[in-house]
């Protein structure tokens, strides 16, 4: 896993932001999910390899996944954070939701098989082979695909884009018989109004939808909630922007106890481009010197100094006189 995808899943970890996630993206900012109705449980599962033995299993493992306790009902919400664009994903997510459900169906049969050995329960004969009563019912699963690279998605958003009816022909029967499983697909770039989100993940977010144009993050760093930034929130936008200018120095930018300890990103970000002015003009005038040396060296050369007085002069090496005498055979040879 990239350091991309582990910081994403470290900052969904936070219960505020990933009720702040669904509400935003779903309900449009309104608190339908609570953080203090949210259970962490993020966990892997074991999934038998094809062609290999029942023991020889792989790891599948949920990238953020909650429970959420509303009264007396339980459901399971989980987060696959994506940096680049999966053309496999609606199977993914599906194969993912599967193994939930399977699991709690696992965890079903297992109980009604004490209750049925120990006839404690009253079961059918079909109750009995599937080991799942009449009444029992599974906690539904919600995944959610949140995609937070630059690139378009260009990818299926549903498993009906992944089929090749075309092929077969049969277009029309397809639709009458195929059960299609969308994906709940959020592209951070395809948001224009993150006002719908109240923490943090609305700078994230925004600061994710302006990289590659630094006079858009100038302006977007305008707002007063990058001057009171978070340490998780700084170290989320500096690396997920691959700005490590912003982790080096990051204790430069912390304020005091008086100001709110918090971290000043809008200041951090002037500077840094300062500095690249500044290299960008030590390097130009580091080239200006390089071409003016070489100049004196040619001019030198052809004047038929010797390479000792010209060394001396200029105050540089052999291999540099040697390689523009080589430049000068070359030119005289075309």
């Amino acid at each position: 896993m990239g350091k991309d995808a582990i910081c994403m899943e470290e900052f969904l970890q936070d219960k505020e932001r990933f009720a702040d996630l669904f509400n935003g993206s779903l309900f449009l900012g309104k608190r339908v999910i609570l953080p203090e109705e949210l259970l962490s449980a993020s966990e892997k599962y074991a999934e038998q390899r094809e062609k290999e033995s029942p023991l020889q299993k792989k790891r599948r493992e949920r990238d953020v996944k909650m429970y959420l306790s509303c009264g007396t009902q339980l459901r399971i919400l989980a987060v696959e954070a994506q940096k680049y664009v999966d053309y496999s994903m609606p199977v993914r997510c599906m194969n993912y939701d599967a193994q939930e459900y399977m699991k709690q169906l696992r965890e079903l049969q297992q109980k009604n098989s004490r209750l049925i050995l120990e006839k404690k329960v009253m079961t059918t004969t079909a109750e009995r082979l599937c080991r799942v009563m009449k009444t029992d019912r599974l906690h539904p699963v919600y995944t959610m695909c949140l995609y937070y690279g630059r690139e378009p998605w260009d990818g299926p958003r549903d498993l009906w884009h992944m089929m090749s009816f075309e092929a077969a022909g049969r277009g029309c029967e397809d639709s009458l018989l195929f059960r299609d499983y969308p994906m709940w697909l959020v592209c951070v770039n395809e948001q224009t109004d993150l006002s719908h989100y109240h923490t943090d993940i609305r700078e994230v977010f925004q600061i994710l939808n302006c990289r590659g144009n630094k006079q858009g993050i100038l302006n977007l760093l305008q707002d007063k909630a990058y001057g009171n930034l978070t340490e998780e929130t700084w170290e989320t936008i500096a690396t997920l922007t691959d700005w490590p200018e912003l982790l080096k120095k990051k204790k430069r930018y912390q304020k005091t106890e008086e100001e709110g300890e918090g971290y000043d990103m809008d200041s951090a970000w002037k500077e840094i481009l300062a500095d690249e002015r500044a290299r960008g003009r030590e390097e130009g005038r580091e080239e200006g010197r390089e071409e003016g040396k070489t100049s004196i060296i040619q001019n030198m050369i052809n004047r038929n100094f010797s390479d000792k007085d010209i060394r001396a002069a200029v105050e540089c090496r052999q291999k540099t006189i040697d390689e523009i005498r080589e430049k000068n055979a070359c030119k005289m040879a075309e």
